[in-house]
């Protein structure tokens, strides 16, 4: 079955969640056309990926979040993907009001709102890891917010956006889990070791000496990603690096352990948004002007 991509943005008419400017969604079966530099004024957005990794460049510091991955970007900081495009998978974004106008935050009151969004601000520029709780709100929540609200509706989106600001607020305050670092910086180096070859989950499993199926979900869960995509991230990475030393494109792909320069590619432009020419090409024209 084809995979569809979808993008969908609720602005304040549409959601109708006071101190809420846009809730926006995007699930990218291949990379779309990346962020130019914006900003949001006296705003900070509250960025959710769910699935896949994505590049974002805020006033100079760079992050990379992956599936499970939480930002929070400052207000008034210029922000962008940094040239790079919006990537295959999945991510929510929130946009909060600082700054009321009479309009209150969950009906909390004046002082109690302005808390809140202080602690969420004083975390921001620093991605923290997400729970499935956080998956679970922002999917009811986004649904609740796309259809006209019925009877106790308004309560339940305020309800559930509350919930999931103090979660998030709870998530950013956590110690980062260093078992699970140690292990994805072991396979990290593995991959990175043997991006020539094929790879195998059960490879990958023994590493950290668990079986295959305990590996996959516990995979898809710390890195946002399965195995296999994980692996053809890196090589798209490492397939930037050296497609402008290379004489083929052909070359670069038996390199990087693809049987067809066809498939490379594919693969390529899915994570990419451009074939490996078109890459050339803009890297040359760069270089030119």
């Amino acid at each position: 079955m084809k995979e569809i991509s979808t993008r969908t943005v609720l602005l304040p008419y549409q959601h109708r969640i006071p101190r809420v400017e846009q809730f926006g969604h995007y699930r990218y079966a291949r990379a779309n056309p990346g962020l130019e530099t914006h900003f949001h004024a006296d705003m900070i957005e509250i960025c959710y990926c769910l699935d896949g990794v994505q590049q974002y460049i805020v006033e100079g510091h760079r992050h990379y979040l992956k599936g499970g991955d939480i930002l929070i970007v400052p207000p008034n900081r210029a922000h962008d993907t940094g040239g790079m495009p919006e990537e295959k998978g999945e991510l929510y974004w929130i946009q909060l009001k600082l700054s009321g106008q009479g309009e209150k935050l969950c009906h909390l009151p004046q002082t109690k709102s302005g808390l809140l969004l202080r602690r969420l601000e004083e975390a921001s520029n620093i991605p923290f890891r997400g729970a499935q709780q956080v998956k679970e709100l922002l999917v009811e929540l986004f649904a609740l917010s796309t259809h006209k609200a019925m009877d106790l509706g308004e309560i339940r989106r305020e309800a559930l956006l509350l919930r999931l600001l103090l979660d998030t607020l709870d998530l950013s305050q956590r110690k980062l889990d260093t078992e699970v670092s140690q292990r994805v910086i072991l396979i990290d180096d593995f991959i990175e070791k043997n991006l020539y070859r094929n790879m195998y989950v059960d490879e990958l499993a023994d590493l950290i000496q668990v079986s295959t199926g305990y590996f996959k979900a516990w995979f898809k869960l710390n890195t946002g990603n399965t195995p296999k995509e994980y692996i053809n991230r890196k090589r798209m990475e490492k397939a930037k690096e050296i497609l402008p030393m290379e004489s083929s494109v052909t070359e670069v792909a038996y390199a990087l352990g693809f049987n067809s320069s066809q498939y490379f590619s594919t693969v390529f432009r899915k994570y990419t948004g451009k074939s490996p020419r078109e890459y050339i090409q803009e890297l040359k024209k760069v270089r030119e002007d």
